[in-house]
């Protein structure tokens, strides 16, 4: 590191931030939201945000010898010396800076510091970052987390019937009543999983309209109206969940009429799930279980995943299905923060 040298550049077109992209060599990301293909797609229809959010995208990459070795994607306030992770606010889930897979914890922190020292009078609001990633590990040591989120995800095993059975006795019997209440209705049952690819405009249109229906009543009458336009042509997720090879979309059907859906995206041996929704007119019939559970069941009998994500909240399902806690962090990087820092450390030793 002694003889490294770090220089900067910074993207802000969209043109620019796609060549970006596209020519940095042997990226590493920690969740599918810093993958070269979801980036891509939502600086192409990241507009929308810029004038809702107040924005704009400002992607910085780090050289290292002239090397591009860091990218972090940033989007800045139109009114403020005021930065977030790109995503931050527009549906993305676990946020990050993307690596050159073979760099060095201490030139990685290095960047952080050299954005520091060049932005003294911004605030850089880093939040939604897992513990296992590098970035966890560089800004824990520069700063104090500035709060966490709680999330909820599935450990998946090899042994299926080993699973069901750890499940409480009433999951499991709630499962059973499912299933025999549609049987004793004469109910027709359909899931279905489908690559987000093969989503038809006619499906895309009922899991928006159930979108936004499960959103509830803070969008009445016209704001309703608007928010599915929204959601139907602008929504970054639901974008993604129709262009992206890593997109997967389960399905339950009651007398043919969508009762409930999961967006999942895969990333390497995990699966998370940004978005789960449920029409209540069904909750007789609890979709929402028979859909976890079998999902759950595939994911054992196909073996490529090993962790269900479903992110951040508490709700009760995400527990009765096996669900374990763990947190994801926020930071807020600033001069000011370094300086107390390390008027601390000097102070305490």
């Amino acid at each position: 590191m002694v003889n490294s040298k770090i220089t900067y550049d910074i993207f802000s077109t969209v043109d620019s931030i796609v060549r970006l992209l596209d020519e940095f060599e042997n990226p590493s990301s920690s969740s599918p939201y810093q993958r070269i293909e979801y980036l891509k797609l939502a600086i192409q229809n990241y507009f929308p945000y810029s004038i809702l959010r107040c924005s704009r995208p400002i992607f910085i990459r780090f050289n290292i010898n002239g090397i591009p070795s860091v990218i972090m994607p940033l989007s800045k306030s139109l009114f403020s010396e005021n930065y977030c992770f790109f995503g931050d606010r527009t549906g993305a889930g676990y946020l990050d800076v993307i690596y050159r897979g073979d760099l060095s914890p201490s030139l990685a922190r290095a960047c952080f510091e050299l954005l520091i020292k060049e932005f003294p009078n911004s605030f850089f609001y880093f939040n939604r970052i897992k513990k296992s990633t590098q970035t966890y590990s560089i800004l824990s040591e520069m700063v104090s987390s500035s709060g966490s989120e709680k999330c909820v995800a599935v450990a998946i095993g090899s042994d299926y019937n080993f699973y069901y059975q750890s499940l409480s006795l009433g999951v499991r019997q709630n499962f059973r009543t499912a299933k025999n209440r549609i049987f004793k209705h004469s109910k027709r049952l359909s899931i279905l999983h489908l690559n987000g690819k093969e989503v038809s405009s006619s499906i895309l249109n009922a899991i928006v309209s159930l979108y936004v229906k499960r959103l509830g009543g803070r969008y009445n009458g016209r704001f309703r109206f608007i928010n599915s336009l929204f959601f139907r042509f602008f929504d970054i997720g639901f974008i993604a969940m129709r262009n992206l090879d890593f997109s997967n979309v389960y399905l339950i059907y009651l007398d043919n009429k969508l009762a409930g859906f999961m967006y999942c995206l895969v990333d390497g041996d995990e699966l998370i799930v940004p978005r789960l929704a449920i029409d209540d007119s069904f909750s007789f019939y609890s979709p929402g279980i028979l859909l976890v559970m079998s999902a759950i069941k595939g994911l054992y009998f196909s073996g490529a995943i090993k962790n269900f994500d479903l992110m951040h909240g508490q709700e009760s399902y995400k527990f009765k299905v096996g669900g374990k806690l763990h947190e994801c962090y926020s930071f807020q990087l600033a001069k000011s923060n370094l300086l107390n820092l390390r008027h601390d450390e000097i102070h305490s030793n």
